[in-house]
């Protein structure tokens, strides 16, 4: 069996990544075009942002890319990255996700459109509820937003969530 060695990552990788002083790293690796990518309890930290875990909404690894769906309000934005060797990125992120989700449900709305709901653990005990409209479904009709606002205050209260 081998022993897993404390995981170093630079203090010029943990200033060029943004990463806290008291944030501990918990998987680290370069892209293929030697960008540093950290995960850490809180967040993924990548070159040029950081993405707390309650917004990634699906990741994927698909060797050698490391897919990203980032819920930046209703719409998803794909992040995709590649990496020659990912260590252990692609089982850390998975844990991360899982582990900050609480509830995932697809509703139809009375308008026949779909939206997936979710509600994710934030640090601390905090729950936040987004709503992602599928594909083709128009995100800023005030009709949907309307159904879709109705439909989350119904599974707040039945989930007590």
């Amino acid at each position: 069996l081998m022993a897993l060695r404390p995981l170093r990552v630079s203090a010029e990788d943990r200033r060029a990544l943004g990463i806290p002083d008291g944030e501990k790293p918990l998987a680290f690796a370069f892209t293929v075009h030697r960008q540093p990518v950290a995960a850490t309890r809180t967040a993924l930290y990548l070159p040029d942002r950081c993405i707390p875990w309650h917004l990634v909404a699906k990741a994927e690894w698909s060797d050698p890319f490391l897919e990203i769906v980032a819920t930046a309000g209703p719409r998803g934005e794909l992040i995709r990255l590649e990496f020659e060797d990912p260590g252990r990125l692609p089982p850390v992120i998975r844990e991360r996700v899982t582990d900050s989700v609480i509830i995932t449900e697809h509703r139809d709305l009375p308008t026949g459109v779909g939206a997936t709901f979710a509600a994710r653990r934030l640090p601390g005990d905090e729950i936040a509820w987004s709503v992602t409209f599928d594909s083709g479904v128009d995100p800023t009709d005030p009709i949907n937003q309307a159904h879709a606002t109705e439909v989350l205050a119904e599974l707040r209260s039945t989930l007590g969530v």
